[in-house]
């Protein structure tokens, strides 16, 4: 595999701690998913890609939370 490679930033979504701290995967599932589909045994694109997307979803929705104004009316 080529370092910075689409593999690798899938690879790193998916087995990183984002995904992990969400509570939802079993991280023995997803490197299943991952090694089986990156060695070619089996084609797990469409959940791979759901993977990524839910990764970059919570980064933005972690990323928004921090940079949340704060909204209360000023006396």
């Amino acid at each position: 595999m080529v370092p910075g490679t689409l593999a690798d930033r899938v690879r790193g979504a998916v087995l990183g701690e984002r995904l992990a701290d969400s509570g939802y995967f079993d991280h023995a599932c997803l490197k299943h998913l991952i090694d089986s589909h990156q060695s070619g045994v089996r084609d797990y694109s469409v959940p791979l890609w759901n993977l990524l997307m839910f990764d970059a979803f919570l980064r933005t929705a972690m990323g928004s939370a921090a940079r949340e104004p704060d909204r209360r009316i000023a006396a």
